[in-house]
C-alpha cells in the first residue's frame, strides 16, 4: 500500500505504509535543464524482510510498477 504526492510538475513523491516495504519513500523531481528535463530520483527502501536482490527484479514487477508510475506522472506534468 502505498500513498502518493503530487506536486505537478516538478515533484511526486511515494510513501509505503503497508507491506514489507512499510517506511520506504521515493522521490522524483523534475528539474528544466537546458536540453530538456533531468529527472532526480531518491530512493530510501526499507524491507521487513530478507529479500534476494535477484528475487526483487526478477519478473521485472518492481521496474514495470515504477515505470509505470513514471509515465503516469509525465502525463499529469505535461497537461
Amino acid at each position: 500500500m502505498a500513498k502518493h504526492v503530487s506536486k505537478p510538475p516538478v515533484l511526486h513523491e511515494v510513501f509505503v505504509i503497508g507491506g514489507d516495504g512499510k517506511g520506504s519513500h521515493i522521490q522524483e523531481q523534475f528539474i528544466d535543464v537546458k536540453d530538456g528535463t533531468k529527472i532526480l530520483i531518491t530512493v530510501n527502501l526499507n524491507l521487513k524482510v530478507k529479500m534476494k536482490i535477484l528475487e526483487l527484479f526478477g519478473k521485472n514487477k518492481f521496474q514495470e510498477g515504477y515505470e509505470r508510475i513514471l509515465n503516469d506522472f509525465i502525463k499529469t506534468a505535461e497537461n
